[in-house]
């Protein structure tokens, strides 16, 4: 995927570059050629955030802030963490992970794929860079595999 990553990034200096050579291009092709940069620019982003997901700790506090209901990671082996999903199974690609008792909230219908049972979720609260110390907005919708994970207690 780098080099792909790599390829684009290339592509897109050049066509840069031949921006830059082409001012006196027309007004259609100067639009084909920021058309193309823009696309893969978001590919690029796109393909950052899937290789690199945000990662929540257990100091962070994710409440749900919505009208589902209130759950939390259970289960998980120390320094480890639970994947959440793009999409109701393991093979979509991970969002962010989460570590044991981070809580969010659940807030649609089950759904269950090969043989593993899937809840949607919004993970909301304040993440915190452990390198950094860096705090940021965090907001993510997803899927949690229904094994790793508990009701909160009273809700």
């Amino acid at each position: 995927m780098r080099s792909k990553n790599a390829q684009m990034a290339q592509r897109i200096r050049e066509l840069e570059q031949q921006l830059d050579r082409e001012k006196r291009t027309s007004e259609s092709s100067r639009s084909n050629y920021q058309a193309e940069m823009d696309q893969m620019k978001r590919q690029l982003q796109n393909s950052a955030a899937k290789e690199s997901p945000r990662e929540t700790s257990s100091q962070e506090v994710a409440k749900g802030q919505h009208d589902g209901t209130l759950y939390r990671v259970t289960g998980i082996r120390s320094g480890d963490t639970l994947n959440v999903r793009s999409g109701p199974g393991a093979t979509y690609s991970v969002v962010v992970r989460l570590h044991n008792r981070v809580q969010f909230s659940v807030v649609g219908a089950a759904v269950t794929n090969e043989g593993d049972v899937w809840l949607p979720c919004v993970i909301e609260g304040i993440s915190v860079e452990s390198s950094t110390g860096l705090k940021q907005s965090l907001k993510d919708k997803g899927w949690v595999n229904s094994r790793y994970v508990e009701r909160v207690p009273g809700q």
